[in-house]
């Protein structure tokens, strides 16, 4: 019998180092464990998730049967994951992580979920204005994922980190704090929406854009945002609007491409939304 395995411990899994973009995090089937992966077939591995009755049993089992032991790479099942992915991705694997010109044509409406609902929209001309010319998501040899949760807090990775000829970084961090554990390289930052009002109290106020502005100085290349969908959606795109800084550039997730990763997920059995985070990851997995 398979004995099946499942990868959620977020916090102690986080890995930032840039080992060729192969992040392992969440419920990947990627590891070998003690070399107890018995099945060939990758089916076997992701064809179904766990649930759990309570959060607690859920814990235990993830501290007993993964936390507590050695992990090691496995590149044959990095390699038939990301296949998978890729296959169910199709065409939108590469050229629709950005919205653009090319992908998003103005006289062409698209589709988006939100709340189990869909949308057909047009984006707007002086929206379409804004998105970049050409597709300027291109694959990379070897990047960092940086998440924020914490765990590489005093783990001095920060320079193994910005080897990478890219460093993704999720819902704008800090960066000037922890240069020694994080890094300090940043190319493509993912910024949920939701932080607009959370953090910013939906920047309601002058002095809510004045901090939101200087926090996002910080960060250079691109700032990529899924403002479809999003419960945020106007306020997201009313900054994509007035949005003037030139240390990086606003860009737009494009709805399809996360919609397709979402599908890859809820026909292995993981019904609820995936996080941004688990999101950027598999992008990452599924981009070299």
């Amino acid at each position: 019998m398979v004995k099946r395995k499942l990868l959620k411990g977020k916090k102690r899994l986080y890995l930032a180092l840039p080992v060729f973009c192969l992040v392992v995090f969440g419920l990947l089937y990627i590891w070998e464990v003690n070399g107890t992966f018995l099945a060939s077939d990758f089916s076997v591995r992701t064809g179904q998730i766990w649930h759990f009755a309570t959060y607690d049993t859920e814990k235990i089992y993830l501290y007993k049967t993964l936390l507590s032991k050695q992990h090691d790479f496995n590149d044959r099942n990095i390699e038939i994951f990301r296949n998978n992915l890729k296959h169910s991705l199709g065409a939108y694997f590469n050229n629709y992580v950005v919205m653009d010109q090319l992908n998003t044509p103005k006289d062409n409406p698209f589709t988006f979920q939100l709340l189990k609902r869909s949308y057909e929209v047009q984006i707007p001309e002086d929206i379409h204005k804004l998105l970049p010319n050409e597709n300027i998501y291109g694959l990379n040899r070897r990047c960092s994922v940086v998440g924020n949760s914490g765990s590489i807090l005093n783990s001095k990775c920060g320079k193994d980190i910005d080897k990478a000829d890219l460093v993704f970084r999720c819902n704008a961090a800090p960066i000037k704090a922890f240069v020694a554990d994080a890094g300090s390289q940043t190319n493509l930052t993912a910024f949920n929406p939701s932080i607009l009002i959370t953090r910013y109290q939906g920047l309601s106020k002058p002095e809510n854009m004045h901090q939101f502005l200087k926090d996002i100085e910080e960060y250079k290349g691109l700032l990529w945002v899924p403002c479809f969908p999003s419960s945020s959606m106007g306020k997201c795109l009313e900054v994509l609007k007035l949005y003037n800084l030139t240390e990086n550039k606003f860009v737009l997730g494009f709805p399809k491409h996360f919609q397709k990763v979402q599908s890859f997920w809820e026909s292995r059995g993981l019904k609820k939304r995936i996080s941004t985070g688990k999101y950027v990851l598999l992008q990452r997995l599924v981009q070299i």
